[in-house]
């Protein structure tokens, strides 16, 4: 998605829904569109599989330990 925003301020407004993570500098991704993720890597339900940023993991990996 392109727009006149930059990534840190999408960031801060889809951060209000806890539906979004940011898994690499420039991906930010909906959590209901996950099908699993690993430690270094999240497959989409359309099949895509996307690099999880070293920077991001233990954030983005502990949500799904529940």
């Amino acid at each position: 998605m392109w727009g006149d925003l930059t990534l840190r301020e999408f960031i801060s407004m889809l951060n209000e829904h806890n539906d979004f993570i940011q898994c690499f500098r420039s991906t930010i991704v909906n959590i209901k569109f996950i099908d699993w993720v690993n430690h270094a890597t999240l497959k989409m339900i359309n099949g895509d599989e996307l690099k999880i940023g070293r920077v991001y993991k233990e954030n983005n990996i502990s949500k799904f330990r529940d």
